[in-house]
């Protein structure tokens, strides 16, 4: 449990739920202008957040080794795929 709040914990801790509530496929917490998206579903596929709030994104990556995701931003919607 140390190892994971110590990869994971930035995007538990000091958080508020996300914009969206939680969906089949996990859910969402944000923390000032950051948000996490928790995938709990290794199978969801491209995950598709409808309303997406923010005009532009800085990053996407995995908190587990800062690895880069495939990400879009598209009018209100934004897409991600290849987060495992």
């Amino acid at each position: 449990m140390g190892n994971w709040l110590h990869t994971y914990g930035s995007s538990i801790y000091n958080t508020k739920g996300g914009y969206i509530k939680p969906q089949s496929w996990g859910c969402i917490t944000q923390k000032n202008d950051t948000m996490f998206v928790h995938v709990l579903d290794k199978n969801a596929g491209t995950i598709t957040l409808e309303n997406f709030p923010y005009k532009k994104i800085g990053k996407a990556y995995l908190l587990k080794d800062n690895s880069i995701i495939k990400a879009q931003l598209q009018k209100i919607h934004f897409l991600f795929s290849q987060y495992e």
